[in-house]
């Protein structure tokens, strides 16, 4: 039976997508609704935010697979600045691992709200009820267009993806990181609670240090949990499984002819969202343990620290990289 993907190549950062699945959960809420989809998601450049039942995660677009074409739309917002896209993803990126919920409180979050408030966040008023929109808010929305031809029939390549390595058994196309980050936030509610705190607002890493300078008597129990957290090495699994982004020899000797449009793709990734959450995140953490002395702050900060100086290395491999292929044998990147 043929499977449909996302032309997630021609995604741009910012887009909306709203699909729906053959489900229960999902008749169930289109029936409640009134619409024809059930869930929503942001594409923040190569990846996308969503909230699910495991919370508020990063999914792959290339391993999500649909029934039907009609099983999805794109929506792109038709007045927005690059700046604008870029905090409505960084707003999105900071809800990570938040825990799943309806009732808009503060404390969980849910797919249409999550993309409402992003949008809101960057100064876009996509729906005048974000606490509780839906489908048919985002479709009827002024603000919004659908996007043509975004859905393309899956090839045996797609499918080798989309069910390959790194699936979680019986999470479809949900990556490691999310039963990762799922496990640590976990971890620390479960200690605050067990020592008389708040846990229920501890939902993200914003969160997580507004209570900590609240509440620094937790800071040390709470840094034993992140230390050594797998959260914090999940970045070395990559570098274990991409050896050649870190040096360019093996680089040119694994691909060959192919090695310039490679080294074009790393260096394009060491400028993505992601990093400029990173750099955030490092200047956040950085400050509030100058300003604290919260050690779990400081974990962070290291952390940061150690993964900008990575992603650096592979921008200087990707670069020896063109650069020899420009003088030896007159490769032009931007071809």
């Amino acid at each position: 039976m043929a499977k449909y993907i996302l032309k997630y190549s021609d995604l741009q950062r910012g887009d909306i997508i709203i699909d729906r699945e053959d489900s229960d959960e999902s008749r169930k809420i289109r029936r409640i609704t009134r619409s024809d989809y059930s869930h929503a998601r942001l594409y923040v450049n190569n990846s996308i935010m969503e909230a699910n039942g495991l919370g508020v995660q990063s999914v792959n677009p290339q391993r999500i697979l649909y029934d039907s074409s009609d099983d999805v739309v794109v929506l792109r917002c038709k007045e927005i600045t690059e700046e604008q896209k870029i905090n409505a993803c960084l707003f999105a990126r900071s809800e990570f691992a938040k825990e799943y919920g309806l009732s808009g409180s503060d404390n969980s979050q849910y797919c249409f709200r999550l993309v409402a408030e992003a949008y809101q966040y960057a100064g876009i008023e996509i729906t005048k009820t974000p606490t509780r929109c839906n489908a048919n808010d985002f479709l009827n929305s002024e603000k919004l267009e659908v996007v043509q031809d975004m859905v393309r029939e899956a090839t045996e390549k797609d499918f080798e993806i989309a069910y390959g390595e790194g699936v979680l058994k019986d999470k479809g196309h949900y990556n490691k990181q999310t039963e990762v980050a799922v496990d640590m936030f976990s971890r620390i509610r479960a200690f605050v609670q067990e020592n008389g705190g708040d846990a229920a607002s501890i939902q993200d890493d914003g969160r997580l240090f507004s209570f900590l300078v609240e509440n620094p008597k937790f800071d040390t129990g709470i840094a034993e949990i992140l230390r050594g957290h797998e959260y914090f090495q999940l970045w070395k699994e990559h570098e274990g499984t991409h050896p050649w982004e870190l040096n360019g020899a093996q680089l040119l000797s694994k691909f060959g002819d192919g090695s310039g449009t490679i080294a074009k793709q790393i260096l394009d990734s060491c400028d993505g969202d992601n990093v400029i959450a990173w750099h955030t995140m490092h200047q956040i953490t950085g400050r509030i343990y100058d300003e604290y002395h919260i050690e779990s702050a400081k974990i962070y900060r290291d952390f940061y620290q150690e993964i900008l100086h990575w992603n650096e290395r592979r921008r200087e491999t990707a670069e020896g990289v063109l650069a020899f292929l420009s003088s030896i044998y007159g490769f032009d990147p931007e071809e």
